[in-house]
């Protein structure tokens, strides 16, 4: 007779499968709430654009998209920073959105832009407002994952092992 036993492990399947994918939900939507609760309130300037180059990216062969450079200057409280933003042009939801056909007007250098800026450091700056963010929306939804992965966990799963 041996002095220990050989345990043999199951391996996990689907009802561990489904129990680590609500709990990564439950997390993942609560990190979304924190996000969106803890994130500054930004205000507003004015700013000009010091300079900007607009290169043609080809991700596939159907279209072909502008990636924007800019610089940008900006006075937020006493001083005067500088900012620099790369990314897709917005066309709608933005106070400087411009048409994907009008992107050259943001190579004349001293054009006025929107700058927002985090008041408790006005060295961080934004060209577009990501304050478009809903933590009553994230609170919801971590909510309501946080308690089906309880349930999940506590009745569904044990009886899904039986």
């Amino acid at each position: 007779m041996p002095l220990y036993r050989k345990r043999r492990f199951q391996r996990p399947g689907l009802p561990e499968l489904v129990a680590v994918a609500a709990v990564i939900a439950a997390i993942t939507a609560a990190v979304a709430w924190l996000d969106a609760a803890t994130a500054p309130t930004l205000e507003q300037t004015s700013g000009r654009i010091v300079s900007c180059d607009i290169r043609l990216t080809h991700y596939n062969a159907a279209s072909d998209l502008s990636k924007v450079f800019v610089d940008y200057a900006y006075s937020a409280g006493i001083g005067t920073y500088t900012g620099h933003w790369e990314g897709f042009w917005p066309s709608t939801k933005s106070p400087d959105a411009l048409p994907p056909d009008k992107l050259d007007l943001l190579k004349s250098p001293g054009r006025t832009i929107t700058v927002f800026y985090d008041p408790a450091d006005p060295r961080k700056s934004f060209l577009h407002n990501p304050a478009t963010r809903f933590p009553a929306l994230y609170a919801l939804a971590a909510i309501a994952t946080a308690l089906a992965a309880l349930i999940y966990l506590v009745r569904i799963y044990p009886a899904w092992k039986r």
